[in-house]
């Protein structure tokens, strides 16, 4: 069974983000180009400074949920500033 897990996608922005701090920007070896070529990925850049205190590769993942979790508490705060929470009808009941 193979698995898609995008660890080629995870190799390219660590060794872009390691390049980077190399002085060549967004740079990746594995392909012989900027990852700036096909994808916009300019936050990787912003990483560069994080590669730098803690060396590892998981720190885009790290970025994603640090990401997901200021955008939940956001969700969170605008449902509580709005005083109500949408109702979503159950199928069926002929509720509209």
């Amino acid at each position: 069974m193979r698995r898609f897990t995008r660890a080629l996608d995870l190799a390219l922005f660590d060794q872009a983000i390691w390049n980077t701090l190399q002085g060549r920007f967004m740079f990746s070896t594995i392909k012989d180009r900027s990852i700036l070529a096909n994808r916009f990925s300019l936050y990787m850049a912003l990483l560069c400074p994080l590669r730098l205190i803690w060396s590892d590769m998981r720190i885009p993942y790290l970025a994603q949920v640090v990401g997901l979790a200021i955008a939940g508490l956001f969700l969170h705060r605008v449902v509580l500033l709005c005083g109500t929470v949408p109702c979503i009808a159950a199928p069926g009941r002929g509720e509209h």
